[in-house]
């Protein structure tokens, strides 16, 4: 039988088509939902906060079409930015921190250390 992936609270079930009803008007109208956000431990390798070209293709690449974990780190209370890993764990062998392929890739570098 025909049916569809839905994700509920971090679980993927495949459920059937006659299972799948349409979208209420109450939750269409939602706001986006959205916020800020930063990966740690890395930045764009001018020293800037500007990414090359390269760096958001590779980026993009990265976590697009892939189940991923992000890992809360910090929230910048004055600009409202959450600082995060994004982490790949589809490999068998290690985890992938996407902040780590940037830098090895000469994306991106390590931010100066502060006191």
């Amino acid at each position: 039988s025909s049916g569809i992936n839905a994700e509920y609270g971090g679980d993927v079930q495949k459920i059937p088509l006659s299972s799948v009803r349409p979208l209420t008007k109450q939750f269409a109208a939602l706001p986006i939902q959205a916020c800020r956000a930063a990966l740690c431990g890395v930045m764009p390798v001018d020293g800037t906060m500007v990414w090359s070209e390269e760096a958001k293709k590779f980026f993009s690449a990265a976590v697009s079409e892939r189940m991923l974990w992000v890992r809360l780190v910090a929230q910048d209370s004055n600009s409202q930015i959450l600082w995060m890993h994004i982490i790949d764990t589809s490999h068998a062998e290690t985890d992938i921190y996407i902040s780590n392929s940037l830098v090895e890739k000469g994306l991106g570098m390590r931010p100066p250390q502060t006191s």
